[in-house]
């Protein structure tokens, strides 16, 4: 991951190692990266402020991905019937930097949804189309 924006404003543009993971829900990242990007995009329980999230981008290479808050909020009705609101993204202890065989951003079912992937084993490469 090179880089991360929000609302079009770089965030960080250090690259990281980060990996794609089918069986993790939200997108994982370093505490202080994290913690950048909810100050500006993070959802109040009560969802009052969707409407008004800005885009959030993942660049990877020289491709950006840009996610909506319709694709990394979940909006969920509990038992009460009240409607809330949880930002798919989370905090690690991660410095930010991978050291040995440690990650330091985790794309899970949060990204997977918004782009199709293609594992390439063959290539070692994974490949991303937007999710229609």
């Amino acid at each position: 991951l090179d880089k991360v924006f929000v609302d079009g404003a770089p965030i960080v543009e250090d690259t990281a190692t980060a990996i794609v993971d089918t069986g993790t829900t939200l997108i994982y990242g370093p505490s202080d990266v994290v913690q950048k990007i909810l100050e500006k995009a993070a959802a109040s329980d009560d969802c009052s402020n969707f409407k008004t999230l800005p885009i959030i981008e993942l660049q990877l290479g020289n491709r950006k991905y840009a996610l909506a808050p319709e694709e990394y909020v979940f909006r969920m009705r509990v038992r009460s019937g009240r409607v809330v609101c949880l930002t798919g993204i989370f905090g690690t202890n991660s410095n930010g930097k991978a050291r040995n065989d440690r990650v330091d951003w985790i794309l899970g079912s949060v990204f997977i949804r918004a782009y199709y992937t293609v594992f390439d084993r063959a290539n070692d490469q994974v490949g991303f189309a937007k999710a229609v």
